[in-house]
């Protein structure tokens, strides 16, 4: 059976772990396992550790499980909706240690305001901060202006593709 390390009635519990536990329950309704799942959460409320035995469970069934789940259960983000690397990278710097709901409304302006990348290497520095004004840790904004000016001075404006062309 699958087990939880977490009082559903405590207020601390976020929706991350509901999906986690959601997706350990699919699994194991459709492909019992001998083991357990536990999940715990740390002093903040957050997941902390997700263990999960799957000893008889092949990779490759198990990656169409989940990929089943997701399919049935993943949140509409806005950065989903686009396939520019770009627009995923803004993304992906913005949810460094700050939670997807807290990110969504600065992600959506900042796409308003800065849509490519040649808009954001271009803007002020100002601008930039200001637009990233209450997100926190504001070097991943300075950092990220930095490296949109660099992508498109030593890139011509096309996020490297190639882990070869990271490095250089």
């Amino acid at each position: 059976m699958v087990g939880y390390a977490c009082n559903e009635n405590d207020a601390r519990v976020p929706q991350e772990f509901y999906l986690a536990r959601d997706l350990c329950q699919y699994i194991y309704d459709r492909h019992p396992y001998d083991g357990k799942t536990q999940i715990t959460l740390n002093e903040s409320g957050q997941i902390d550790t997700i263990v999960a035995s799957f000893q008889d469970i092949n990779s490759g069934a198990l990656k169409e499980l989940v990929l089943d789940w997701y399919a049935c259960h993943a949140r509409a983000l806005p950065w989903r909706a686009r396939s520019a690397p770009y627009a995923i990278w803004v993304a992906e710097i913005m949810q460094q240690q700050t939670r997807v709901e807290t990110v969504i409304p600065y992600y959506r302006r900042w796409m308003e305001r800065f849509p490519r990348l040649e808009a954001l290497a271009s803007a002020d520095q100002q601008e930039v901060l200001q637009l990233w004004e209450g997100l926190g840790y504001y070097g991943r904004a300075r950092n990220l202006h930095k490296a949109a000016r660099v992508v498109m001075e030593r890139f011509g404006g096309r996020l490297p593709q190639s882990r070869q062309e990271l490095e250089s």
